[in-house]
């Protein structure tokens, strides 16, 4: 009887070993807990600037606001950040991390005082979080992981170059037209700006031609 107990002891320690300590290194190949934690980071700061993409839309849709056309680029915009959030998610799992969630505060401020202010605010958080980008990069030239850096390579930092040209491209547009007539462009003409899908970007531009 003590016997038969003993080895169900054991067993029970193996199972656990196995199936709980061990689980993520089925996947795990050269995957350091550094890249891991700044992947994580990075995770937050995406969710972060769609949040801030969110309210950018409340405020810009308001009746005494009414600038539509930032409206539908925030709203666009706001989707695309949630899915390249997702994308990291899903890379983080596959290289066999764990996803750690944590809180997300309200940015500083939750209104603009005209539509160029709004740019600047989000061209100033796309900066932000491409540098975070960028030290995550250099953590995985740290630990020599080819992976990570491809992957961020082909998907998240050549996204980040064309949207962070795209905003700067809008914010001078305003700046040379002044508030006023410079919004009036941004509602009635249509920009092409970065999204995770090229297929939906193609749709969109097609719909605004005909």
């Amino acid at each position: 009887m003590k016997r038969a107990t003993y080895c169900l002891g054991v067993w029970s320690v193996v199972y656990f070993i196995i199936n709980v300590v061990s689980g993520s290194e089925r996947v795990r190949v050269n995957f350091h807990t550094e890249s891991e934690a700044s992947l994580n980071r990075q995770i937050n700061q995406a969710l972060k600037t769609e949040y801030l993409y969110v309210i950018m839309c409340n405020y810009l849709s308001r009746d005494d606001v009414a600038l539509l056309g930032l409206t539908r680029l925030f709203r666009l915009a706001s989707a695309a950040k949630r899915q390249q959030a997702e994308s990291m998610m899903t890379y983080q799992n596959t290289r066999g991390g764990r996803v750690v969630f944590r809180d997300i505060g309200a940015p500083s401020s939750t209104t603009w005082s005209d539509g160029l202010s709004a740019l600047q605010a989000a061209l100033s958080a796309e900066r932000d979080f491409n540098q975070s980008m960028l030290e995550l990069y250099k953590v995985a030239l740290k630990r020599d992981d080819a992976q990570l850096k491809h992957w961020l390579e082909t998907t998240v930092l050549s996204e980040e170059e064309v949207w962070i040209k795209q905003l700067g491209d809008l914010v001078t547009q305003l700046q040379r037209s002044g508030p006023g007539l410079g919004e009036i462009i941004v509602r009635t003409n249509t920009f092409d700006f970065y999204t995770p899908e090229p297929n939906n970007r193609n749709t969109t531009d097609s719909q605004s031609q005909q």
